[in-house]
């Protein structure tokens, strides 16, 4: 990562291998961008969003109706959308199906599979 744009807000740790827990490094002078963040756990959803810098900006893309989490598990990022709905400084964005543009043989695959009856899941011994 580069070291300009990271910045550690706080004094190093004496030991070089580990920070302090309130002492984390903060992006700054950056955009950064997560995709598919459906797949995140809160956890992490949290983790990455604490990291942002001065000058800074955040785009999380990600397909709730795609969430590859084990049962149980809840998306970090159907979590984020409603804690963070409201919130000053902090836009959402929904696209329906009508907004996205496939090319044409990828919408004929696409309609395909959605054809296709479900498999139940495997159980892993």
């Amino acid at each position: 990562m580069d070291s300009r744009i990271v910045s550690a807000r706080c004094r190093p740790a004496k030991s070089r291998s580990r920070r302090s827990p309130s002492c984390r490094p903060h992006l700054t002078n950056a955009v950064i961008i997560l995709d598919e963040a459906q797949n995140t756990t809160s956890m992490q959803m949290k983790m990455f969003l604490t990291r942002l810098g001065e000058n800074s900006r955040m785009i999380i893309t990600g397909d709730p109706s795609q969430v590859d989490l084990p049962n149980g598990q809840t998306s970090g990022l159907a979590e984020a959308a409603k804690l963070l709905d409201g919130v000053e400084g902090i836009a959402q964005v929904k696209f329906t199906a009508e907004d996205v543009i496939r090319h044409e043989l990828v919408a004929r695959i696409v309609a395909a599979y959605e054809g296709l009856p479900q498999r139940p899941a495997t159980k892993k011994p």
